[in-house]
């Protein structure tokens, strides 16, 4: 069920329409210079683009070393992401991480900054406008998504949620090249579910 000013709200997007989501880790002791205890280390990104005309394009990222992630990632992200259009977020994590590039890269602080006055938050958007029985009174997207597009199912990946990813991730870094392969393609299959997960809750 929603509200009356529903509509409005889903039309106030301007394409192409990025779809984002990120992975990170935390340590109690620091990994790399210019980070402390339990700081969050984005190493993966995914994008699902949706143009006017309908068509989509999927952008991936995944940090396959052991060294600090964080300059690859922010600048691959600010490539896939451009200037133009609106970048859906789901909760206010993504904007947290985006922020804390930018105190870290102050030579890409007004390109990251320019990203956060393109973010909608579309759990923000369900969450005052739209409920849905099936999501048992939570708005996570794991709760949200199985009401409104059944058919993606989380319960059939390898990895499916983001503690396990996190997990994965720093456990890979140590195996063998064929071994670090396999898990990083799991990890990128779940962060795109996420960020097709957006485009078809946005869809319904």
């Amino acid at each position: 069920e929603g509200s009356k000013e529903l509509a409005g709200k889903l039309s106030q997007v301007s394409y192409p329409i990025h779809h984002i989501d990120f992975e990170s880790f935390m340590s109690a002791v620091p990994s790399y210079p210019q980070s402390r205890p339990y700081d969050s280390i984005p190493f993966q990104w995914s994008n699902h683009i949706e143009y006017e005309d309908g068509r989509i394009e999927h952008e991936e990222f995944i940090w396959p070393y052991k060294t600090d992630p964080r300059e690859a990632f922010t600048k691959s992200l600010l490539k896939s992401l451009g200037d133009k259009g609106t970048i859906c977020i789901y909760s206010s994590y993504e904007e947290v991480e985006i922020r804390q590039m930018a105190k870290l890269f102050p030579e890409l602080r007004k390109p990251l900054e320019a990203l956060l006055k393109r973010t909608w938050d579309l759990m923000v958007l369900l969450r005052d406008h739209f409920y849905h029985p099936g999501f048992q009174g939570s708005f996570s997207i794991k709760k949200v998504l199985p009401a409104l597009a059944p058919h993606l199912r989380y319960e059939e990946l390898d990895i499916s949620d983001g503690k396990a990813a996190m997990h994965e991730y720093l456990r890979s870094l140590d195996l063998g090249d064929d071994e670090r392969e396999t898990i990083h393609q799991q990890l990128l299959v779940y962060c795109a579910m996420d960020t097709q997960a957006l485009i078809e809750i946005r869809r319904y």
